[in-house]
């Protein structure tokens, strides 16, 4: 079998670190959306910051911010697309595109607000010990949208399943993988 090239190991190590990037970018996602202050406090580097536009200041008191929000919410859901990595040697610049859904309950028990918001994670990670996470975030909002919705699960059969999602660490995740 043949030897890589230089070249060929540094495309390899890129795609390594680009995809460790997107891990993380993942993980913050799970945590942010199971209000799993762990998993979030992961994501970050402890000395950095985030600018989430009500928040700006120290990433690990952000996510203790975020996970204080657990009252205000039924369900959050972040979902990433596009993702751009431009790496700089241990650090790297990451643009990533999200759109976050969020149910808001309100006075009548039949009805919810639909919150959705779509903006970019204009950030800075670092690369120490290894590791990839996310040093310097500044959260760009770029659109919103809000309606009313109504749940209707009974509809499909799923009202009493237990497959609902919810918070760590009651959320379906976080228990076992095996078959039931």
């Amino acid at each position: 079998m043949d030897q890589l090239s230089n070249d060929e190991l540094i495309a390899v190590r890129e795609a390594l670190d680009k995809q460790a990037i997107y891990e993380n970018v993942v993980k913050y996602c799970r945590g942010a959306d199971r209000l799993d202050i762990d998993l979030l406090k992961d994501a970050y580097w402890e000395d950095g910051t985030d600018d989430h536009g009500g928040f700006a200041g120290n990433t690990h008191e952000f996510c203790e911010f975020a996970v204080a929000s657990k009252g205000l919410f039924k369900s959050v859901n972040h979902h990433v697309s596009n993702i751009q990595i431009e790496l700089l040697g241990n650090q790297a610049k990451v643009e990533t595109y999200f759109i976050a859904a969020h149910l808001i309950p309100t006075e009548d028990s039949d009805k919810d607000d639909f919150w959705l918001l779509g903006g970019r994670y204009k950030d800075l990670y670092e690369k120490r010990a290894g590791l990839w996470k996310i040093l310097h975030r500044v959260c760009l909002w770029d659109w919103n949208q809000s309606q009313e919705s109504r749940s209707e699960w009974d509809k499909f059969g799923l009202t009493d399943s237990p497959n609902h999602g919810g918070y760590a660490p009651d959320d379906p995740i976080y228990g076992s993988w095996g078959a039931k």
